[in-house]
């Protein structure tokens, strides 16, 4: 596809999405393939959508690859060549995945620490030995608040990823190809 006419990119990007889609469907609905735990339903509509979407991402599962990429493909088809000014910033934040991967464990981790001991926590129960982060295993988050907290940490990350990717494409250092 790399001579391909935009017309015809974009008819492959929306099928390959379209298959992907639909791939993930018969599969969280069959249960028969693609993620080590399979989906329960009870006949509860909010549970079975949960149900459907709960994927296992580590490991990579089947389902999880056909739930991400499929979307992401009908995207790409759907935009094409011209990305509205609403999506450039997506357009930022995918042109730098490892910085923002790697960038985004630690602040995670520091906002998770200062949540922590703001939330009363002492400094005297934190355990570096027991966790990787320290942090009791008492300590989370109730789910409704996972979801602002994320864009939280995409809106606190987007100006270092725009200076990160305004470097990568100066190619001033060698080492950012990789990162």
């Amino acid at each position: 596809m790399a001579n391909a006419t935009p017309a015809a990119r974009r008819r492959g990007l929306g099928r390959g999405g379209a298959a992907l889609v639909a791939l993930f469907l018969l599969l969280r609905v069959t249960n028969a393939y693609g993620d080590p735990h399979p989906a329960v339903y009870t006949g509860v509509w909010p549970h079975d959508l949960l149900a459907l979407l709960n994927v296992t991402k580590y490991p990579m599962s089947l389902a999880f690859v056909a739930m991400t990429l499929g979307p992401a493909l009908l995207l790409l088809a759907t935009w094409g060549e011209r990305v509205p000014r609403w999506g450039r910033p997506l357009v930022t934040l995918g042109s730098v995945p490892m910085f923002l991967y790697v960038t985004h464990l630690y602040l995670l981790h520091a906002l998770a620490m200062g949540w922590a001991l703001a939330r009363g926590i002492p400094w005297a129960q934190f355990d570096f030995r027991a966790t990787i982060t320290g942090i009791p295993r008492t300590f989370g988050f109730p789910l409704w608040q996972t979801l602002p907290f994320a864009l939280a940490v995409v809106a606190l990350l987007s100006p270092a990823a725009r200076w990160y990717a305004a470097l990568r494409r100066s190619r001033r250092y060698r080492f950012t190809r990789y990162f």
